[in-house]
């Protein structure tokens, strides 16, 4: 099926001696589904991600076109496939009942033809490089994205007194959706009546009655082979498949957190809005979540992070609730600890070697050790107090945290009771959050300066590295590959994960396979052949990829 638009396509299926088209010289003519795609003067197009969706199915693989304009699908399980092509500044292309036989060859030839990009196709990054104005009051207009999209955001023209009333408006609302109290908003209010301002009118300098058009223009496209040999594998979750503009909205599957388990097949993951662990088996597709009861009735579900322990129990922080929560995935029977003290939010933690758990609170200002055994919390007061986040253990059972806000990142020593902090060379970075290799040095996203930063603690030195020439990237989360001495991030603000090499200090983008996937949590497995990198799309409808690149 066609949308609508000129488009050309050759469709043949070959005979098991056809050639499947050469694309990179790993194809050795064996391709279940290969082509090439082009421009409509017959220029190759390079990096063009292509998906083939299973149907009747939650599964859909992406791969991505060469140099050449050449791509081809290493494996596609036999079935029915819905074939599309949907990237920023192309007209859209769709093709139904693809038939993969296990005997056969299937080539789809496709040329683009190009088209003005739509807002909502735009990258946060591509949008605020546009726009004119200060970095201050770009930085400013990102922050939209606690609650909602940029994109969303900019969809109508507006006054300046109207723009006035939305940022006052949103200054109420928290980033879980509900309303601060109006002594809070008042004091909000008081504190950014200057910045508001300000604010509104570069809003509706953009986006006033008779502003001219924002002359968007969009980055390059990742082309290199490193960056084209991708192959992307989409789990969508049934569960509250449903877009959702609002960050928080229940009706969706807000997934945070996603982890293979160590000694099994499955993949599980968090969701940051529902008492929801999830279990995904990659083989299959299926998809089992498992609910668990709230610990504090009167608070907000959800969850940030899992880890599994020694036993293969899984850990995960109900970070509203300020508990924290142990699965048995055996006997499926659940264990919960809340913290007694009023306004604790445990997000993030870590397992020490004796099982025991460390996690912060920022709401509270506290380092907290948790003891499984007697269930008590013991508080260690935060020396700054500057938005604790991402944190873990090391092999030392020394715990780590990033200082969001602060600018910082800094250890507390559970044996000597002493904090240590680092700030960053670059004042007031965003640490946000972490990994530690196999070395014990600590790796981190730098959200508001653009890099990934490593401190050695032997020498107590940060160093830290750019991971692309975007002026806006912002680098959420980090996951050290110990085998192949690699760090992978994303760049929340433009749609890609990236890979660092810690030898060379070389970095490789991928582009995600459908625009705007926001990315809050990477995990790594290095231990396949290619290593394979577990990503979660938080915004609904919600879904787990798979990034393996050859």
């Amino acid at each position: 099926m066609k949308l609508g638009f000129q488009t050309v396509v050759f469709w043949t299926v070959l005979s098991m001696l056809g050639a499947a088209t050469s694309c990179s010289k790993n194809n050795n003519g064996e391709s279940p589904l290969s082509g090439h795609i082009q421009s409509p003067q017959g220029e190759p197009l390079a990096g063009i991600p292509i998906r083939a969706h299973l149907q009747d199915s939650n599964i859909a693989v992406t791969v991505f076109t060469n140099k050449e304009g050449h791509y081809y699908y290493r494996n596609l399980r036999p079935g029915n496939y819905k074939v599309d092509v949907e990237l920023a500044g192309f007209e859209p292309i769709q093709e139904e009942s693809i038939n993969i036989v296990p005997t056969g060859r299937a080539k789809l030839d496709l040329t683009l033809q190009p088209k003005e990009p739509s807002l909502q196709e735009l990258t946060t990054a591509e949008i605020l490089l546009a726009m004119p104005g200060t970095d201050k009051l770009k930085v400013e207009a990102a922050d939209c994205s606690d609650c909602h999209s940029l994109q969303f955001a900019l969809r109508k023209k507006r006054s300046r007194d109207d723009w006035l009333q939305i940022i006052e408006k949103m200054r109420g609302i928290t980033s879980s959706g509900t309303m601060h109290s109006a002594e809070n908003v008042k004091r909000t209010l008081a504190i950014t009546h200057d910045i508001n301002r300000e604010l509104a009118d570069f809003f509706a300098s953009v986006r006033g009655p008779d502003s001219p058009p924002i002359p968007y223009k969009l980055f390059p496209r990742p082309t290199e082979e490193a960056s084209t040999s991708a192959v992307i594998t989409e789990y969508r979750i049934p569960r509250g498949a449903i877009p959702a503009i609002f960050r928080g909205n229940p009706n969706g599957a807000w997934l945070h957190d996603v982890m293979p388990d160590p000694n099994g097949r499955y993949v599980w993951y968090t969701d940051h809005f529902t008492n929801v662990l999830g279990r995904l088996d990659p083989e299959t597709g299926e998809i089992k979540e498992f609910a668990y009861p709230n610990a504090v009735p009167e608070k907000k579900q959800g969850a940030h992070k899992l880890l599994f322990d020694k036993e293969g129990n899984i850990w995960q922080a109900q970070n509203w609730q300020g508990v924290i929560v142990r699965f048995n995935p055996k006997t499926e029977e659940w264990k919960q600890w809340a913290n007694p003290e009023e306004g604790a939010r445990h997000g993030m933690f870590g397992i020490a070697s004796d099982g025991n758990i460390w996690t912060t609170s920022s709401a509270t200002n506290g380092v907290y050790k948790l003891n499984v055994t007697t269930g008590k919390f013991k508080k260690y007061p935060l020396p700054t107090l500057r938005g604790a986040y991402g944190s873990d253990v090391d092999s030392n059972d020394l715990y780590y945290y990033c200082q969001f806000r602060g600018g910082q990142v800094a250890r507390f020593d559970p044996k000597t009771e002493k904090f240590t902090e680092w700030p960053t060379p670059t004042p007031d970075s965003g640490p946000r959050r972490l990994d530690i290799d196999d070395q014990d040095r600590l790796w981190f996203a730098e959200f508001f300066a653009g890099n990934i930063a490593m401190l050695d603690p032997k020498t107590e030195t940060i160093q830290e590295w750019k991971i692309t020439d975007d002026p806006y990237a912002a680098p959420y989360d980090v996951a050290v590959d110990n085998y192949n001495k690699t760090v992978w991030t994303n760049d929340f603000n433009n749609n890609r994960v990236v890979r660092f090499d810690m030898q060379t200090k070389k970095v490789t983008e991928f582009l995600m396979p459908e625009a705007n996937v926001e990315i809050r949590h990477i995990y790594v497995d290095g231990s396949t052949t290619p290593a394979t990198v577990w990503i979660p799309d938080y915004s609904p409808p919600g879904k787990i990829l798979k990034l393996q690149a050859w």
